[in-house]
Parts: C-alpha cells; sequence; structure tokens
C-alpha cells in the first residue's frame, strides 16, 4: 500500500514538475517558432504558409458547461458561415492544458472549413474525454435545438492532440466502442515514448497496432521533445503500425515539445486533405512533395505507406504489370507516377485512357493525358472506331478485366470501391488523384491484380 502510495505521489508529482517546465519550455518555444514563421514566405511553392493563416474566414465560439469530474466545459470554434456542413476535428490538450492553450491553432484550423472541438480537460492519456468528444459531435449535429443541427459532417472527423493528449488521441482512435468508425484521420505531436507511459503514466499507454485511419506524427527537435518523444521513439512507433495504415513523420527543426502553440500549416493541411479530399494538401505528403523538401524547417522526414506498398510481393507478379509503348521520357509509367502525376494510380490511367477512346470528358489531370496523345499511333491499333468498344478491347487484349465493369466497361475506382465485398464505383471526372483511404486503394489494387494473375495464367 506504501509503495502505490509513493508511486502515485511520485506520479502526480512528475505531472506538476512537467507542467512548469512545459509552460517555460512553451514560452521559449512560442519565442523560436515565431521566428520559424518570418521564414515563411507566401507563394505557390509554400503550402506550410497558405495552409498556416492565423485566420482565413470569421470564426466564431460556442461553449457548454459540462457536469463532469474530467473537465468543466466544452469549446467549439466553428466558420461564421453555417450555410455548410463540414467536417469535424477533436483535440486533446497536453498535461495540465486547457483549449486555450491551443487557441490560435485551434481557431486557424476551423478558419479552413472545420467545426473545432475542445476542452478543459487537464489529464487526457486515457483518450476517453476526446473519445466523448466525438459523440458529443453527433449529439450537436442531431440536436434540432441546437445551432450546429445538421451543419457537422460526423462522417469526417479526425482526431489530434499534443503530448499526454497525443496519447490520448491514439487511444480514443482505437480503444472504444465506436472508435474505428469515429474517427478517419490522427494527428499527433509531442507524443511521449511508449517506456515512459508504460513505467509511469500507464493510463496514457497506447497501441499503435490499432491505427488504420491515415496518421500524421510530428514532433520537434528540442532538448525536452528528444528527452520525452526522441526520434527513436517515433520510429519505433512508425514500425508499429499496421502494414496498410498511411502514416507520415516529420520533427519540426528548432520547435519544441509543442508546434501547435501557433497555427500550424502542416496540420490544417493534413486534415484538409484526409477531411476534405484536398489534392493541393495531399501533394504536401508525397515524398517529392514540399514536406519532404522543406529542409528549412523540417527534418526526418518518414513515409510509411511507400515503403510498405513496395515490399507487396503480389503487385510484382505479372498482373501487376502492363506492357506500355516506350519511348522518351515522359512515359505513361512516369506520368501516372510522382509530385503532378497518377501515383501508380492504374485505375485513373485507365479511365483517361476511356476518355481518350470515347470522346468522354476527360479528367483534371493532364500528365497522363498529354503521354497518351503523343503515343496515339500506338493507342490506334486498337480503335477500329472511336467508341466503347475500342475501349473493350484494349481491355480484353491486356486481361484488365479485373478493374472494370458493367456491359460498357466503366472503369472501378480502386479508392472507393470494395471489391472483395462485390462493391464497384465507377472513377468521377473529379476524382481526387492521391486517395484519401490509401489502405483502401491497396486492397483493391491487390485484389484486382490477383484476379488479373488468374486470368493470365
Amino acid at each position: 500500500m506504501i509503495i502505490i502510495i509513493c508511486v502515485a505521489v511520485l506520479a502526480v508529482a512528475l505531472i506538476g514538475f512537467m507542467k512548469l517546465l512545459s509552460a517555460k519550455t512553451e514560452q521559449e518555444n512560442k519565442a523560436a517558432m515565431e521566428n520559424l514563421r518570418v521564414t515563411l514566405h507566401e507563394g505557390i511553392n509554400d503550402l506550410e504558409y497558405a495552409y498556416g493563416q492565423d485566420c482565413k474566414a470569421e470564426i466564431k465560439e460556442y461553449h457548454e458547461r459540462v457536469d463532469s469530474d474530467s473537465f468543466s466545459e466544452y469549446v467549439v470554434y466553428y466558420p461564421a458561415d453555417l450555410s455548410q456542413n463540414y467536417p469535424v476535428v477533436v483535440w486533446g490538450n497536453g498535461s495540465g492544458g486547457t483549449y486555450q492553450d491551443y487557441e490560435a491553432a485551434l481557431k486557424s484550423l476551423a478558419s479552413y472549413g472545420f467545426i473545432v472541438i475542445g476542452n478543459d480537460d487537464e489529464l487526457t492519456g486515457s483518450g476517453k474525454t476526446i473519445y466523448e468528444m466525438g459523440l458529443y459531435a453527433e449529439k450537436l449535429n442531431t440536436d434540432p435545438d441546437s445551432i450546429f443541427y445538421g451543419k457537422l459532417n460526423t462522417a469526417k472527423m479526425g482526431v489530434g492532440g499534443h503530448s499526454q493528449g497525443a496519447c490520448g488521441a491514439v487511444n480514443a482512435a482505437t480503444n472504444y466502442e465506436r472508435s474505428t468508425e469515429l474517427f478517419s484521420s490522427l494527428f499527433t505531436t509531442s507524443m511521449p515514448k511508449i517506456e515512459m507511459c508504460v513505467d509511469l503514466f500507464d493510463y496514457w499507454a497506447y497501441d499503435l497496432s490499432g491505427v488504420d485511419i491515415p496518421y500524421f506524427m510530428t514532433s520537434g527537435t528540442g532538448d525536452f521533445d528528444n528527452s520525452v518523444a526522441p526520434l527513436s521513439s517515433m520510429e519505433e512507433n512508425m514500425r508499429a503500425l499496421p502494414e496498410d495504415t498511411v502514416a507520415v513523420m516529420a520533427r519540426m527543426t528548432g520547435s519544441d515539445h509543442n508546434i501547435v502553440g501557433i497555427p500550424c500549416g502542416y496540420m490544417n493541411a493534413w486534415f484538409c486533405y484526409t477531411l476534405k479530399d484536398d489534392t493541393t494538401a495531399a501533394s504536401i505528403f508525397t515524398q517529392d512533395g514540399e514536406l519532404a523538401n522543406n529542409t528549412l524547417r523540417w527534418q526526418d522526414v518518414k513515409f510509411h505507406y511507400h515503403s510498405r506498398f513496395r515490399k507487396r510481393n503480389r503487385a510484382r507478379t505479372i498482373g501487376g504489370h502492363m506492357l506500355w509503348p516506350v519511348h522518351k521520357v515522359p512515359t505513361i509509367n512516369t506520368a501516372r507516377g510522382g509530385r503532378n502525376g497518377f501515383y501508380d494510380r492504374i485505375d485513373l490511367t485507365l479511365q483517361e485512357i476511356r476518355y481518350m477512346m470515347t470522346g468522354e470528358p476527360c479528367t483534371k489531370n493532364q500528365a497522363v493525358r498529354n503521354v497518351i496523345k503523343k503515343e496515339k499511333d500506338w493507342f490506334a491499333l486498337f480503335m477500329v472506331e472511336p467508341g466503347v468498344d475500342a475501349f473493350k478491347r484494349f481491355i480484353t487484349t491486356f486481361k484488365l478485366l479485373p478493374f472494370v465493369f458493367g456491359e460498357d466497361y466503366r472503369v472501378i475506382s480502386l479508392a472507393k470501391s470494395d471489391l472483395a465485398n462485390g462493391e464497384y464505383i465507377p472513377v468521377s471526372v473529379d476524382e481526387p488523384v492521391f486517395p484519401t483511404d490509401f489502405s483502401r486503394y491497396v486492397k483493391n489494387n491487390l485484389y484486382a491484380i490477383e484476379k488479373r494473375n488468374c486470368e493470365i495464367g
């Protein structure tokens, strides 16, 4: 009993110490962040600046008192224009913190078209009160007497958190009855290493093997983060993720234990990408995108989905290959991959070929279209005359039937369909190039490849 009491007292003392140390670090960090921020310059190639404005639109706030042992108040930051509905983000505070410590960042996020919910819980590690904010969002959306009635897109809900709240955000997204149903995007910053959680604050302990939603993991490079949330911990956490989970990690150079003390451009962009299908924001988080090349302000950028996808043996079988005409670069293969291309989206490539052969409206992407025009003599081999029959001839010649459906051979969207369960959704003209649900794309792609292997074999 005495040992238990001593451990409890030690834990409380450590939390208090971390709060004091964090406050000092916070003041120093804000100064460093402001210095970093002045290096941002407005321009089409600096998306961190474009997505990091103080308030892009007018923001209002709503407060509701709560009868709870854990916290006393909800806050909702929302766009003043409620003529449409918006995706939702709920936020987990660090040790001893409340929503007020993140007000600038959360208001900035809301101004990009989100309804952002926070609270004043100072001990969020278990994720319980963060998870409950997701339920609260649903309550606001279904209450006819609420100003938010029908204004929240609760099918697009993200969760984020800082320090202890980062642990809580992971737990909220994995540990509760409706976790996987509620949340579809995750952001954390300065999440303590797992040994610290297990040894000192077991209710913070998290298990990343249950994260099956897109995840952006961040930290700083200062002394406090190097102790509490070091690079080695981030790398270990990336390895713990499920094979199909889309994840990106990065450390902000010069920041220490809170990159969201002021508006955070890449946090805003992450949620714009994963919750709003923003293709410009999505381009930031590719291997040759802005984050990876932003060496002035970021370092140790790593990607989970690219390394995993390349290791998939099934994708390297004959069913995962295609014969294209090869001349000078760009070829179809180089055009459909890379920063401005199709990112190996065979479905969008086939859709562009279909449009060329049938004369239907084109997609918004120009890269593959230009190459197809250059190779028009090769494609003419399949076109006795333009039309759906020409596209059917192309598909059957190369045994690509697993990628189309219906009598008119509509191309299956590998990012939206569920092939294993017979759900086929056609590619749309305005479909984002980089799939929001990358794991779904991978699973569907491999499913189609296996079927093509059977047909070829």
